[in-house]
C-alpha cells in the first residue's frame, strides 16, 4: 500500500527497494548526518524519516524551536497590512474556510520550509490546496489524467520541490531540523533530486 502511494505521489519505482534497504554500517556513520550517525542509527529511509518525526515533535529543544518558529510566523501572517494585501475587505464576507485554509498551509510551509520558497513557486500554497482536496484520489489509486487539477497541482509542486532540494543550504534556511536530516539522508544514499521533491511532498501533505 506504501510503495503504491510512493509511485503515485511520483517516486520512481525504481527507488522503492532504496527507501526500504537499511544502509551499511559504514554508510550510516560516514555518509549521513551527525544527529542520525550520533544516536548510532542504522535504519532505512522510511523507518528513519518516522523516528526524525518523533525527534523533532516529541517535548524537548527541537520542538521549542519549531513551536517559536511556527508562532513568529502565524504572527508575522496574522498583521493587519498583510492581510489587508491579500484580501479585498468590503462589505461583503469572506469565506471563514478558504482563509484559514490558506492561512494554515501558508504558515506552515513557511515554519518547514523558510520563506525563500516562496522565490521558487509564489503560488505554493494555491497549488497544495488543489492537491489536498483530491488527494484521497492517489489514496485510492483513482485514474488521473495529465490534466487534472491533482495532476497539474503535483507537477508544479514537484517542480518547486525539485529546485529547493537542488538550491544551496543558505538558500534553505529557516527550514525544520526534520527538513534538513530527512533531505541530508536522502542526499547520502543517492536519492535524485526528482525523487527526493516527491518524498517532501509525501511530509508536507501528511
Amino acid at each position: 500500500m506504501l510503495n503504491d502511494l510512493l509511485v503515485c505521489f511520483g517516486v520512481s519505482g525504481t527507488v522503492i527497494p532504496k527507501l526500504w534497504q537499511k544502509p551499511c554500517d559504514n554508510k550510516a556513520q560516514n555518509g549521513y548526518p551527525k544527529a542520525a550517525a550520533a544516536a548510532g542509527r542504522n535504519l532505512s529511509p522510511v523507518h528513519s524519516t518516522l523516528d526524525l518525526y518523533k525527534r523533532q515533535l516529541l517535548p524537548g529543544p527541537k520542538l521549542d524551536v519549531l513551536s517559536k518558529t511556527l508562532l513568529g510566523n502565524i504572527d508575522d501572517c496574522l498583521c493587519w497590512e498583510r492581510l489587508e494585501a491579500l484580501y479585498v475587505i468590503t462589505e461583503n464576507s469572506i469565506s471563514l474556510k478558504d482563509f484559514c485554509a490558506e492561512f494554515l498551509v501558508d504558515v506552515i510551509t513557511r515554519t518547514l520550509f523558510g520563506d525563500r520558497i516562496y522565490e521558487l513557486e509564489p503560488e505554493l500554497v494555491e497549488h497544495f490546496l488543489d492537491f489536498n482536496d483530491d488527494a484521497w484520489m492517489l489514496v485510492f489509486q483513482v485514474p488521473q489524467s495529465a490534466a487534472s487539477k491533482l495532476s497539474k497541482a503535483r507537477s508544479k509542486i514537484l517542480k518547486c520541490f525539485a529546485a529547493y532540494t537542488a538550491a544551496s543550504d543558505d538558500f534553505k534556511y529557516g527550514r525544520a531540523w526534520l527538513i534538513e536530516n530527512v533531505m541530508d539522508e536522502q542526499k547520502a544514499l543517492d536519492i535524485s533530486d526528482q525523487d527526493r521533491a516527491a518524498l517532501l511532498l509525501m511530509i508536507y501533505w501528511a
